[in-house]
């Protein structure tokens, strides 16, 4: 998949895209929304790295599983304790 420069494009475009409408949203006040965008972008990462297993992978481990289980395991945890973000910043 990295192979086609199409692909690494539109990926990257979704990816600063995300992190735009992420930061967005945590200024304007909607942050367990944000929180719940950046989970469902790291459950999409570790989906993806089941998908495509080779090892031209842009992630950060050599072996899959562990890229996706790390990416899951994030995006689950972020799912889990974002109704406590109000609790965090005091509102």
């Amino acid at each position: 998949m990295n192979k086609n420069r199409f692909w690494v494009w539109a990926a990257s475009i979704i990816s600063v895209a995300l992190l735009i409408a992420i930061t967005g949203l945590a200024f304007a006040g909607q942050l367990i929304l944000a929180i719940r965008i950046l989970a469902a972008a790291s459950i999409l990462a570790g989906l993806s790295r089941v998908l495509w297993r080779g090892d031209d992978a842009w992630f950060a481990a050599k072996q899959w599983w562990i890229d996706a289980l790390f990416f899951l395991l994030v995006g689950i945890g972020l799912l889990l304790l974002s109704p406590y973000a109000l609790v965090a910043v005091g509102s």
